[in-house]
């Protein structure tokens, strides 16, 4: 089997599921399964790495300049204009390298495969846009935005061959926001490797050492952690928070995530230390070096940085979300907390540091649950029938693959009185989801440039 693994976002080595070490990970564990796969990619730069199987295409976002002008749509404009230029920039190689199927982590990267190219595409599925973009924003973005976004995800969901998902409350979200029939959708398994010699942390550490790695945002909590601080350090004068991992700009805001959290701890700032994204080696040291592991996740997909912690036995509090609710048991292998409470992040990390025993506990279980469920050998697998389930389901005829499609779920999403006038607009001249060209002199503020 040839598989094409087609990303709209191919970062360095840092800190969520779908970075560099991830796709190169399953490109390696998927050959040696004897499935030939090469990653098409959209990054910072132009690259061939042909050891590792990776086209790295730059690619000219600046295209989309009138579409990322859309000031009420600026998530909407930023993942499309990618997933649209990944496809534009690597058509040609991807139809000419001519794969049984196309695995992507992102629906809307894609749709233009399987609507324009009627290639069977594989999901992977880890956190759908629109759920993030609720938790994200708190309901502050214009609801314009959000509702654009589901509109095209949706109809890019249903447009999957095969839908694989992390669990099965993912499953049931896929399956009722995009009406997909059960049948497409399946579980998957993320593979993590374990260490067999950790070098020690060569960073600070504190009395206690508290850690949180990943993207700073909203939906990930990190507010959540820095609320509880000034609690825990009038409790443990002496403790050190490590965070670690990359902030990326706040959409409508001049300043990151970090730097809002840093004004708002103020003095108590000094507690804490702020790395960039560390690759998995740094991580690793980091996590085993650390006395708690704090994940106040408000959504949780795949859980990967959670299962990475506990393969090194990180002590792991974390959110009663999601997939962390569903596949992990408090007081066992993890510790849960409310969701959006500092207070019960404060509490639990609190009880933890004061109970050395527990600790010892949840850090083997921590490991063992690891080693059952996350077994690269498993994950491997659950690839595999992910993709052919995508090729004998690329033959059934699906109701709604047609770009216009799109149109008519935008008139469904996109309420009213949100520029009506703007949708009727793109409708009448044949709108694509952003796709049809029209003459520059008559755009459409929601069209873009060929």
């Amino acid at each position: 089997m040839k598989v094409a693994f087609i990303t709209s976002y191919y970062e360095g080595d840092q800190l969520d599921a779908v970075t560099t070490s991830f796709f190169q990970h399953v490109v390696s564990e998927l050959g040696k399964a004897g499935h030939e796969t090469v990653v098409f990619a959209l990054g910072d730069e132009d690259f061939d790495d042909l050891d590792s199987k990776v086209f790295c295409r730059k690619g000219e976002l600046e295209r989309y300049n009138n579409l990322h002008s859309l000031a009420c749509a600026p998530v909407f404009s930023w993942v499309f204009s990618r997933a649209y230029e990944t496809y534009r920039a690597h058509r040609e190689e991807v139809t000419g390298y001519a794969p049984d199927v196309v695995l992507c982590v992102k629906a809307i990267d894609g749709m233009f495969w399987s609507c324009f190219e009627k290639l069977p595409v594989a999901l992977m599925s880890v956190t759908p846009q629109f759920e993030i973009m609720r938790e994200n924003f708190d309901g502050n973005l214009n609801p314009f935005d959000t509702n654009l976004v589901t509109a095209v995800e949706t109809a890019a969901l249903r447009s999957m061959s095969a839908i694989g998902c992390p669990s099965e409350i993912m499953r049931s979200i896929i399956i009722d926001a995009a009406d997909v029939p059960e049948e497409r959708t399946d579980l998957y398994r993320t593979a993590i490797e374990p260490k067999d010699q950790i070098q020690p942390w060569s960073g600070k550490t504190g009395t206690p050492h508290i850690v949180y790695v990943g993207t700073q945002e909203r939906y990930k909590g990190i507010d959540v952690l820095v609320d509880a601080i000034p609690s825990l350090v009038s409790q443990f004068p002496h403790a050190l928070f490590t965070v670690a991992g990359e902030s990326p700009p706040l959409f409508g805001e001049t300043i990151s995530y970090r730097d809002k959290m840093r004004a708002q701890l103020g003095e108590f700032d000094k507690h804490v230390e702020w790395l960039p994204a560390l690759d998995a080696d740094q991580r690793a040291s980091l996590l085993a070096a650390s006395d708690i592991a704090a994940y106040p996740f408000r959504y949780c997909g795949c859980m990967y940085h959670v299962a990475e912690a506990m393969s090194v036995g990180a002590v792991v509090v974390c959110t009663a979300v999601g997939t962390l609710c569903e596949c992990l048991e408090t007081g066992v292998d993890v510790v849960h907390t409310e969701p959006g409470n500092h207070r019960s992040l404060a509490a639990a990390i609190s009880d933890l540091i004061n109970d050395k025993a527990q600790r010892d506990r949840i850090s083997k279980a921590a490991k063992e649950y690891v080693r059952k469920n996350h077994a690269k050998e498993d994950a491997v697998s659950d690839v595999v029938r992910l993709c052919e389930n995508a090729i004998r389901n690329a033959n059934i005829p699906m109701q709604e693959t047609s770009l216009k499609y799109w149109i008519s779920a935008l008139e469904d999403f996109c309420q009213k009185p949100y520029f009506p006038d703007l949708l009727n607009d793109a409708y009448a001249k044949g709108f694509a989801a952003g796709v049809a060209s029209v003459p520059t002199q008559k755009r459409s503020i929601l069209s873009m440039k060929r």
